[in-house]
């Protein structure tokens, strides 16, 4: 998604009331509902790669 956008929210910042998304020290303007999805969308992903770890994690463990 952030290569769709130009960057994410999370390398992003706001800025006197404008919103920008972060890539490689680049920012791009977009709106506020733009950054708050590319926020979300950041936040949902790295919680599904814990998951995904934890998950492998614990079906490992039950193999011994």
């Amino acid at each position: 998604m952030s290569i769709y956008l130009h960057g994410d929210a999370l390398s992003g910042k706001i800025s006197a009331g404008h919103y920008f998304l972060g890539s490689h020290g680049h920012f791009s303007e977009v709106t506020r509902e733009i950054y708050t999805f590319s926020m979300w969308h950041g936040y949902s992903a790295f919680l599904g790669l814990l998951a995904t770890f934890g998950i492998a994690k614990w079906l490992r463990g039950r193999d011994r």
